[in-house]
């Protein structure tokens, strides 16, 4: 087993992790590591589970630490638009570019999720439940008291979500492109979850695009659980299409997804935001085409 649970000596629960000197999770741990700054305020936390240290050995690894997080986030238990709109942001926020640090045009969040990876070129590549987090745990790991802690926390500003795992991601050099990327297909085969993967190499295609790939895991996961709430939010069927489109050279860059979000989603009048959702996570919805649906629900794209 390469994860052990711990305490340091502040008295605080851990998660430890072996990781192998030199692998390419070594070096997105260092890559992230080099950003600790931004996890200390809750504004610029950039949506993905921070090593706290990573401690050398005089062995083939290293031992990455990172803070204990609960790994349940209940996305059923989701109320209203708000709470949805918050978990968006979480994994959709706006990248940092090295040498560079744009503010949000929200005062909630600064760099996060999905844009601040492939802001650094690292492409996850296993996208799935277990593989996110939220910032609500409990020690005595009660599944019903956890659910009511998130609840709580949900209807107020400080939950956050992260990403976390990058036992299948790869970290290209920074000046290949997002929109242009190609590497060989088998490695979409080989890797991850099966669940939420796009149809990007099912028809024997030779290369894909590994970021693209994750915009369609994460667009799938979003209509899994979020397919009910397109009546209240006409404009997500919009977003879902344009993350999971089968037309690759068209889907949304997390940046491109990003954007979408904050022009015709994040300015819903708030009576709008407070709306309760009911969702019900539908695997069956993945693969789906959205374009007829941003008639029928009356969207405008």
């Amino acid at each position: 087993n390469r994860i052990a649970c711990a305490q340091d000596t502040a008295g605080r629960d851990i998660i430890l992790k072996v990781v192998e000197n030199d692998s390419p999770q070594h070096h997105i741990f260092q890559t992230i590591l080099q950003y600790r700054s931004l996890f200390i305020d809750p504004r610029t936390f950039p949506g993905v589970l921070p090593p706290i240290a990573i401690i050398d050995t005089p062995h083939k690894y290293c031992i990455v630490t990172m803070p204990m997080w609960g790994t349940y986030p209940d996305l059923p238990a989701i109320e209203n638009v708000h709470q949805m709109l918050t978990f968006f942001r979480c994994l959709l926020e706006v990248s940092i570019v090295p040498g560079h640090f744009a503010l949000a045009t929200t005062p909630t969040f600064l760099s996060q999720g999905l844009s601040f990876l492939h802001a650094h070129r690292i492409a996850h590549r296993d996208i799935c439940d277990s593989n996110m987090v939220v910032s609500c745990y409990r020690p005595d790991r009660d599944r019903g008291l956890f659910c009511d802690d998130l609840r709580e926390l949900r209807r107020g500003p400080d939950l956050r979500y992260a990403f976390m795992d990058y036992d299948q991601s790869i970290q290209l050099p920074l000046d290949v492109s997002v929109k242009d990327c190609r590497r060989p297909s088998d490695e979409a085969w080989q890797m991850g979850c099966d669940l939420y993967k796009p149809l990007d190499v099912s028809l024997g295609e030779s290369q894909y695009n590994p970021f693209a790939f994750d915009v369609g895991m994460l667009g799938n996961m979003f209509i899994t659980y979020f397919l009910e709430a397109v009546p209240t939010v006409p404009a997500l069927a919009a977003l879902f299409d344009g993350m999971t489109t089968h037309v690759v050279s068209r889907r949304f860059s997390a940046d491109e997804a990003l954007e979408f979000l904050k022009t015709h989603i994040e300015s819903l009048p708030q009576e709008v935001q407070d709306a309760p959702v009911t969702l019900k996570p539908d695997c069956d919805t993945i693969g789906a085409d959205f374009g007829h649906l941003h008639c029928r629900v009356g969207g405008i794209f």
